[in-house]
This record gives C-alpha cells, structure tokens and sequence, in this order.
C-alpha cells in the first residue's frame, strides 16, 4: 500500500485540496493508499511518500530507504492558491520535463534547480521529486489558471498559458510520470506492487457515445426568411453546395412537413448495427432553452421509450440560462418516472457554466455530470481524459465528472459552414491514438440536429464506429461507466508477508490487475483466473469476497 505522510507543516486550510487531490492521483492509478500524518502509521509493507514543507534532507531519509521505497515531494502551497500563480508570476515558474517522448510543463519554485534526483546506491530506494508533482496534478484538474483570472461572475474563459499543452492531455502524463517514479523507487527492493487497471478487461481505452437532442425543430417560424437572408454572404464566401442543400431541406420539410431534425432511427440503427451502447440527452421541462415545439408529448416521449428498449441510457440535458437547482429537480423526477430509475446523470450544454449549476447537480445527487467540454477544437479540457470529481468552493461534488472529449458542435466555424470532411477524420484519428496509448476516457457527442446540419456527419459517424472497432476499448453507457469508477475505487488491495489481499465490496463480472514484482505468483484463492504475464484478469467476483494472491 502506497502511505502519503503529510508532515504538520503543511497549511491547514488547504488540507481539503490535498485531500482531494491525494485521492484523485492514486485513486485513479488504481494503487491502495492511505494518509498517515504520523511515522507511527506506516508498515513494512508500505510504500512511503514524504510530503515535505520542511526542507527535508535527503541524508535524512536514506537511511530508512534500505528497507521501504521512498519518495521524497516537495510541497509548494502556492499551487493550491490560484490567485498566487499567474501572469509573469506564473510563466517564470514554469520549466520543461522530459518525460519519453513527451514534454511536460512543470510549475517550480524555483528553489533547487534539478527536478528530480535518484540515489547513485542500488540498495536505497529514494527518489526526491524537487517540484511539487500533487501540486501541479491539482492546478490543472481543478483550474487553476482560470480561476485566477474570473470575473465576478464567474463564467467568462479566456485562453490558457498551457494550451499549447493541453493539445495532449497533460494530467494523464503527470500521473504516468507519478507511477513510473513509483516503481522505479519499488523495483530497487523488488517490492511488489499491484495496480487496478482502468477497465474491466485491462481495455487500452474506454468510448462513450452520447446524442444530445439539442433541436427538434429546423424550420420553425420565421427561419426560412432568415436563412435567406443570410444566404447572400455565404454565396459571395463560396459557399453555393451548402446554400442549395439547405434551401432543398427547407422545399422539402413545406412539401412533405418531415422534420429534419428528427433523427433518433438514424442513430439507433448505426449504434445497433456496431454494438454500440449510447447515452442519450434529453430535456423534458418548459422553457428549456432548447427548441423542441414537440405538438404532443406523447410523441417524443415513445422516442425514449424506444431508447431505453435498446439499452441505452437518458440523462438530463440542462441549458444554464434556463435552469436553476427547483427545474433541475423537477427535470430529474420527471426523467426517473420514464426510465423507472432512480440513478441519473446530467449534461449542461454552452461553455464556460456558473459553478452554482454543478452544485445544484451535487444537491440533486445526480450519479454523474458529463458537460466539461474545451471551446478549442485542438485541445484536452484541463489537459484530462480521466473521469474525476470536481472541487467547487472546497466541495468535493458527488457526481462524478465525465469530461467529453469530442463534440460534433466545434466542427461549426458558423451557422451553416464547417470544417471538411478530412480535417474532421484527422481530428478523430488524432483523439482516439492519443487516448488509446493514456489509457484514458474518449466522450464523443454526435448531436440530433446536426446529423443534417453537417452534411458528412453520418458519414463522420461511421468512420468513427469503423475505427474504434480495430482498437481494443471498453464502450458502456455514461452511468455504468460511473458505476464502474465508484465500485473500482473500493477495492482494497493490502499488501502483506506473503504477497496481498483483495477486497471486494461489489459484484464484479470480470476485474484486472496489473503485478509489478520479479516474484511468481504461487497460488490465486477464491475466484476464477486467467494470467498473462503480469496482468490477472480476475471472473465471477462476489460482493465481500477476498481474494489472496500468494507469491513465491
């Protein structure tokens, strides 16, 4: 088990911020860990991680080293005090780490000037990490940036320093940084460790595919007239296919009254033909913000109704102009009364959105919220692909954060013009390699209305569904994706004498671990197994059980 010592230094007031981020960076490994805020607490099985305010001296620690791996941290507070990093202030600190193939931006004191310092003797496991690794994990996934430059009212974005950064997804590459480190400390003492994988399979990647019905209606009052009007710019910009082709849908819906924007079957049937499982976004209250002008209910609620029939999910679809905690709640009765569920999750569409709509999602115990999306084409949101709670006011919200990762939306430089075709297939092909080798989440959005807004979108669509299908990934829904990060952070994996045991406080259908260790592994107890190599893909596993793993 990995112990994190917070020695009593450390600034009381931003304990709640290294809690949160403690728990997000080895939660999210997959490692067992504990907080000790005492020597007394750590065991000889424990792997030690000195988070230091006092300037320890590395001499110090190791002399222990020979016994337990250690790794040293160097704690910088500012990082946890957004208005203390920015501007000139902030762009001084930042210096580059070579990490592989990859260059990661760090935020340094400036202190000691060489990052990161091992020990030349092979029998002390010590690594010191003169930069502050927790610090610069919390700046980004909490933004940081942002946040120091927010007006008032709290919703106005500007461009980041690091998003020239988070073109990959940064707080992926700290945390492989942040393992590596671990094991190259453990590996000098053969100290076994096992790590829970991502995904049920040890998959390389998860994909969710949502459908956000953002419009049901395309030409509704008064918008032919306008569409004419703007129809004279775009013909002098070139624009002549796409001006004929939505003049021809606009003919076509007067003659034949078929809306353009019901397009439910269209998906239905490409998820079904591909296997896919989906998560559908839906408003069902008045004045939503979003255009539905559905006559009769009834009708669109068998649309759902049909949804659900194929096994895919609904969750709340919420605009933050129209909404306030009374609607959203109203919202979720409503949704629980057609999915006869009382598990939900929540989608709030137009970036950036007031902090008090994801806090009126904690009040309303949603199980997830999948709205965290960058307004750049090019880059990862807070530079993450993993799923994470939110701290918002010192409040660890209980939703769990499933950021999308790509939104058919920013394809649109314009109302009616759009990125080609290939630029798009380059931004799919660009987003599935880069998850695919972080081993991280990849949250597609392919909107209702846009399925003939852009003229290649069904198109787009297969091509991704072709794609992910010769890579190995794990697909679900939204909520069973959140139930799955719930149920993986509470197995317990303690370390003992003779190799470890697990336990289980949920039904597993299958579970993998990955075992660092030159040892054998001599006997699994308790559970159906396969090993290859190193990996234990674990089957059939019962709420409570413990399984041991005993090695050689």
């Amino acid at each position: 088990m990995i112990a994190i010592y917070i020695d009593e230094n450390s600034n009381s007031n931003l304990n709640t911020m290294i809690l949160y981020i403690v728990e997000f960076t080895f939660g999210t490994l997959g490692y067992s860990y504990k907080i000790i805020y005492s020597l007394k607490g750590l065991t000889e099985f424990d792997v030690l991680i000195w988070y230091d305010s006092k300037s320890v001296k590395k001499e110090f620690l190791a002399q222990y080293a020979k016994k337990i791996p250690i790794i040293l941290v160097r704690y910088h507070e500012n990082l946890y005090i957004p208005s203390q990093l920015k501007g000139t202030n902030l762009t001084s600190k930042i210096k580059k780490l070579r990490f592989y193939n990859e260059v990661i931006p760090i935020i340094h004191n400036n202190i000691l000037s060489e990052l990161v310092e091992g020990m030349k003797d092979s029998k002390i496991a010590l690594i010191v990490l003169n930069f502050d690794i927790l610090g610069n994990l919390y700046y980004h996934l909490t933004d940081c940036e942002l946040r120091a430059k927010k007006a008032n009212d709290g919703v106005i974005e500007q461009g980041s320093i690091f998003d020239e950064y988070y073109q990959e997804p940064i707080v992926n590459h700290l945390l492989a940084f942040t393992e590596k480190i671990i094991l190259s400390c453990c590996e000098k003492l053969d100290f076994p460790l096992i790590k829970k994988e991502y995904w049920p399979h040890g998959e390389d990647y998860a994909v969710i595919f949502t459908h956000t019905i953002d419009k049901l209606e395309k030409w509704g009052k008064g918008v032919f007239g306008e569409f004419l009007l703007d129809s004279f710019p775009l013909l002098l910009r070139g624009k002549v296919t796409e001006v004929f082709r939505n003049l021809a849908s606009g003919i076509k819906y007067f003659l034949t009254d078929e809306e353009q924007y019901w397009n439910f079957e269209n998906y239905l049937e490409l998820d079904e033909a591909y296997g896919i499982i989906s998560t559908w976004f839906v408003s069902l209250i008045e004045d939503n913000g979003f255009i539905y002008n559905v006559e009769e209910e009834q009708v669109l609620i068998d649309e759902l109704n049909k949804i659900l029939s194929k096994g895919h999910e609904l969750g709340i679809l919420v605009s933050p102009y129209e909404m306030d905690q009374i609607k959203m709640k109203t919202a979720y009765g409503k949704l629980s009364k057609i999915t006869k569920d009382d598990q939900a999750g929540i989608r709030i569409t137009g970036r950036p959105t007031p902090d008090k709509l994801f806090l009126a999602a904690h009040r309303n115990n949603l199980q997830y919220d999948c709205s965290l999306l960058s307004p750049n084409i090019d880059i990862f949101k807070n530079g993450n692909i993993l799923p994470h709670h939110r701290l918002i006011d010192g409040i660890r919200t209980f939703p769990l954060e499933i950021p999308i990762t790509f939104s058919d939306e920013i394809l649109k430089s314009s109302k009616y013009s759009y990125r080609s075709f290939e630029s798009a297939k380059m931004k799919i092909d660009n987003l599935i390699t880069k998850v695919t080798s972080n081993g991280g989440l990849i949250c597609f959005d392919f909107t209702i209305a846009n399925f003939r807004d852009i003229s290649y979108l069904e198109k787009l669509y297969t091509y991704t569904l072709d794609t992910i299908k010769e890579t190995n990934y794990y697909n679900n829904s939204c909520k069973n994706i959140a139930l799955w990060w719930k149920a993986r952070k509470n197995v317990l994996v303690t370390n003992v004498e003779w190799g470890a045991n697990i336990l289980f406080l949920d039904d597993f259908s299958f579970f993998t671990f990955k075992i660092y260790t030159k040892k054998k592994i001599k006997q699994i107890t308790m559970v159906d197994y396969q090993i290859e190599d190193n990996v234990i893909t674990l089957s059939n596993i019962k709420a409570n059980n413990v399984v041991n793993i005993v090695l050689e």
